[in-house]
């Protein structure tokens, strides 16, 4: 007896039919955000009113002979509507899709005139694969220094401001510094992706951030009453590398 083995399906494939639908969806949407429809659609409506204007009111003049060309463009069939249907849906899907082309073809040569090097060589780093390294052995955040400042951030989140991309994965480290109280507890925390405040488990491991629109994220520190900030203490926010 021969033992065949169970098939798995990768969740790649389990998702492509979803992902194939929600990436043309998403392409239709762009498009309806060229707004040429309504202009279709303004440009129709106008030339319909001036149609049924002539109709109704130029006709009491007496001249309809002269208004049977009018009359049967008036009078045209539903399958014939049809097809001048279909000829403005492509024409709108055209001329949509060569606007977003064209927008998004300036975009490329907009980026362009930043290139990767000159990346490198602004930032002080270098790419690898599709990440971007720093070459300083601290690249600064933020710095906390002292009781005041430090205490800005309890209960309080603070933006912190990375030199990185908006909407990119940065490497981010905190150096905490304060005096050793095994009687008192403190935690730091961050908001995630999705908006929802993440406890910081280990400070001395590097994180994986997510940075907002304006290339931030947010941090606080919380501690009970028996924990004692030190004029001395200093907190180094410091972010290695990132990704996008």
């Amino acid at each position: 007896m021969t033992h065949n083995p169970k098939r798995t399906v990768s969740p790649q494939s389990i998702h492509s039919p979803l992902k194939f639908i929600v990436r043309r969806w998403s392409f239709f949407v762009l498009l309806s955000k060229e707004r040429v429809a309504w202009k279709i659609v303004a440009f129709v409506w106008a030339g319909w009113g001036v149609a049924g204007f002539f109709r109704d009111e130029i006709a009491l003049l007496g001249d309809d002979q002269g208004l049977k060309v009018l009359n049967y463009a008036l009078s045209i069939p539903l399958v014939w509507w049809g097809v001048i249907s279909a000829g403005l849906f492509l024409i709108w899907l055209i001329e949509s899709a060569y606007r977003v082309v064209q927008r998004q073809t300036d975009l490329i040569v907009e980026l362009e005139k930043v290139d990767r090097s000159d990346l490198s060589h602004m930032l002080g780093g270098i790419y690898y694969e599709n990440t971007f390294f720093y070459k300083g052995e601290i690249t600064l955040c933020k710095q906390f220094k002292g009781k005041f400042e430090i205490e800005q951030l309890k209960d309080v989140f603070t933006e912190i401001p990375v030199r990185a991309p908006k909407y990119s994965w940065a490497r981010i480290r905190l150096k905490w510094s304060n005096s050793d109280q095994l009687t008192a507890k403190y935690r730091f925390y961050i908001v995630d992706q999705d908006g929802n405040p993440k406890h910081i488990e280990n400070i001395y491991e590097d994180l994986s951030i997510f940075l907002d629109d304006r290339s931030c994220f947010s941090l606080k520190l919380t501690y009970d009453e028996n924990y004692k900030i030190e004029e001395t203490a200093e907190l180094w926010v410091t972010v290695s590398s990132w990704r996008k």
